[in-house]
């Protein structure tokens, strides 16, 4: 049995809201690890591509 269109779509929004509310609560020290990681892998395919 398919779910309906405007349901599925209600589902789909209620999951990225609660997605980008967590990545409001990260503490300073996760969104320093986040972005030491961006820099390292960004780092990494520079010099190794």
């Amino acid at each position: 049995m398919s779910e309906h269109p405007m349901q599925a779509q209600s589902h789909i929004d209620s999951i990225v809201r609660q997605e980008e509310e967590a990545l409001e609560r990260r503490s300073s020290s996760e969104r320093l690890a986040d972005a030491v990681g961006v820099f390292a892998g960004s780092f990494y395919l520079l010099c190794f591509t």
